[in-house]
């Protein structure tokens, strides 16, 4: 998840330039336009798609696996949060001896 939103600031930082060039060489309105298309285009849509690429590359783990009912589950990074380590399908850092329920 943190490459996600690292991508998307690394994407941000170019674009605000290029944006600050472009408001000089072209017409008020066609800016307004240039920047909704850069910042969807170029920001938003790469960003939900690798979202749901994670979501879906991780479904496995956070629907099925014993660590998803787990107390130290970070759902948002698939993550181990006693162990810190990142859960894969058939891995659990574990091996189920430190599994506490969520309290949720």
């Amino acid at each position: 998840m943190g490459e996600i939103i690292y991508k998307v600031l690394i994407k941000v930082s170019l674009a605000i330039p290029i944006l600050w060039y472009l408001i000089d060489k072209t017409d008020y309105k066609l800016w307004w336009i240039i920047l909704i298309a850069v910042a969807f285009g170029f920001i938003v849509m790469p960003a939900i798609r690798q979202f749901e690429d994670f979501n879906l590359k991780n479904s496995e783990v956070i629907e099925k696996s014993i660590c998803s009912s787990c107390r130290h589950f970070d759902k948002s990074s698939v993550l181990c949060m006693k162990y810190d380590k990142q859960l894969k399908p058939g891995f659990i850092p574990c091996e189920g001896n430190s599994w506490e329920p969520n309290n949720d």
